[in-house]
């Protein structure tokens, strides 16, 4: 199941708006496989992703190298996938993961998203929450008794990306590790709300896009948008 988790930020409720963006070919595998898209947290590709904090390590009683070690394991075997938190979309959402012209943002609410997920019994536990922005100057967010895990790698990132308000799934997978990206099922009747498409698109690709949903069993609307 989706669920929350203490260790986490959960600072939003079930109705909070979310969008993801995606570019046509990962929005056409969703549609066909019908699987949420999750990558490993060691593929990520920006270093400033999940930062080594010195105090970190000692707060965790470990040295550097013992942290660091521990923090690249953990790393390897921990899968991601992200959404935005906001009422409206963002044009630089639409830039950095998708386009104008053929680029697609699902709109949806938390709710949905973990309906989608939760609508059958699953063998994989997935934690939602908020990813908390931190600098160096920020004091080690622990609780008494946690150990160093995937819940606090994966929902810090730097303060340069606190534009992003994201929202992540994560899971740890240890026997799958292996695997680059892992995809999960979701029911997408109940996750999307509404399709928004480029500003820049043609409008026979509205209609194409329309078509494949309904093609596909997914009754929403598609629409076109504002942002240039």
């Amino acid at each position: 199941m989706i669920k929350r988790h203490s260790y986490v930020q959960n600072e939003f409720d079930d109705g909070a708006v979310i969008w993801k963006y995606y570019k046509l070919p990962r929005f056409l595998d969703l549609i066909e496989k019908r699987k949420l898209f999750f990558t490993r947290v060691d593929k990520f590709s920006d270093p400033n992703e999940f930062p080594i904090i010195a105090k970190d390590a000692q707060a965790f009683c470990m040295s550097i190298d013992d942290y660091r070690c521990e923090f690249e394991r953990i790393k390897r075997q921990s899968y991601v996938n992200c959404w935005r938190i906001d009422d409206n979309e963002s044009f630089g959402m639409w830039s950095a993961y998708s386009d104008l012209e053929t680029g697609i943002a699902i709109k949806t609410t938390a709710g949905k998203l973990i309906d989608a997920y939760n609508y059958n019994e699953r063998e994989v536990d997935i934690t939602i929450g908020k990813v908390r922005y931190i600098d160096e100057t920020d004091e080690m967010v622990q609780f008494p008794g946690m150990r160093l895990n995937c819940l606090y790698i994966v929902f810090a990132k730097t303060k340069p990306y606190e534009y992003e308000n994201e929202l992540r799934l994560a899971f740890e997978d240890s026997e799958n590790k292996d695997k680059e990206y892992l995809s999960i099922d979701i029911n997408l009747c109940t996750l999307i709300e509404e399709i928004r498409v480029g500003a820049m698109a043609h409008p026979l690709y509205v209609q194409m896009v329309e078509c494949i949903l309904k093609e596909n069993g997914i009754n929403v609307p598609v629409t076109k948008s504002n942002i240039k």
